[in-house]
């Protein structure tokens, strides 16, 4: 959140407000799954988002879902390292807790000054749930809010 709200507070001096642009194409980012496009802020605070659950969690955290991406990914995916090997599938295979997140809620208000938030979850895998190849299961997220070990929003403005 440190990053984030640093980030947050450079984004008119570093040109970071508006819609995100792929930089090989040109074109327009694409929409995340609530069907917003995406902006600059929300591309790149996914990835710090991504990064500071798998890679700061001791191997605690197994899978990440966030609202800027499709489909929940493994860690040990968001971390390079190859799947189909040993190495990098056991070691964040053995992580029994799940991250949900959305990296800036909000983003469309930056622009306008308002203010703008992270917003994240933790939940236990649920006793019983198989993690596939991928490292997670589709199980292991879709769960009652009850069920959620952590959660925390941090707010910029």
């Amino acid at each position: 959140c440190k990053q984030i709200n640093r980030i947050v507070q450079r984004a008119q001096t570093d040109d970071l407000y508006g819609a995100a642009v792929d930089p090989l194409t040109g074109l327009q980012a694409d929409t995340n799954v609530q069907g917003e496009v995406q902006q600059q802020l929300d591309v790149l605070c996914n990835t710090l988002m991504l990064r500071a659950f798998c890679g700061a969690s001791n191997n605690v955290i197994c899978a990440v879902a966030s609202e800027e991406e499709p489909l929940p990914r493994s860690c040990a995916d968001v971390m390079g390292y190859d799947t189909s090997s040993s190495d990098g599938y056991n070691i964040y295979q053995s992580g029994e807790y799940v991250a949900v997140f959305d990296p800036i809620d909000g983003s469309k208000n930056i622009d306008s000054s308002l203010p703008v938030g992270t917003v994240f979850g933790i939940y236990r895998s649920p006793e019983g749930v198989k993690v596939g190849k991928d490292g997670w299961s589709l199980d292991s997220f879709l769960q009652r809010g009850t069920k959620m070990v952590a959660s925390g929003y941090c707010l910029y403005s």
